[in-house]
């Protein structure tokens, strides 16, 4: 599940940032926009379902199971069900949904640090958690030197495309 996780992600990774627009080519641009959005839909999902299933595939406390599930609905409705009645107050409230299911998460996993793991599960945790800071801190960097230099996310999307092609 991991593994899958990650290479979803990493796939999915250059087409999540909203800045960037995606090309679109004439001989298949619906194709290539089903792909991308199916891409985005799973990478986000397993993204999700790994904040609350890591390190053993549970769910604990097993309530989360039903906000998890509620979210993950919400979430695609706007892109299935663009004129739905709720589709508007989905979208304009999509920052707080975000907060509180991550809120959510990380209280999962520190119910499951301090009350159900075992002394591996725990060092696991404490790798991931490791790994999750440097990379948001690496991010975090980036985006402020980024925008102090006054360079844009499609800036930097097409440099890095230009010198992978080369």
């Amino acid at each position: 599940f991991v593994s899958l996780t990650l290479i979803t992600i990493g796939l999915a990774l250059p087409f999540l940032d909203p800045e960037i627009s995606i090309p679109t080519y004439p001989a298949a641009p619906v194709i290539l926009e089903f792909v991308l959005t199916g891409m985005h839909i799973l990478a986000n999902s397993l993204l999700l379902l790994f904040l609350f299933l890591f390190p053993d595939g549970r769910f604990m406390p097993r309530w989360m199971f039903v906000p998890v599930c509620i979210f993950l609905i919400l979430s695609v409705c706007p892109i299935f069900f663009p004129a739905w009645s709720l589709t508007s107050w989905i979208i304009r409230y999509r920052t707080q949904f975000d907060t509180l299911i991550t809120v959510l998460g990380l209280a999962s996993q520190l119910y499951k640090y301090r009350l159900v793991t075992t002394p591996l599960q725990r060092r696991r945790i404490r790798w991931a958690v490791l790994g999750l800071l440097v990379l948001a801190s690496a991010n975090l960097i980036e985006d402020l030197i980024l925008g102090t230099l006054g360079i844009t996310p499609l800036t930097v999307f097409l440099l890095r495309t230009l010198y992978a092609s080369a």
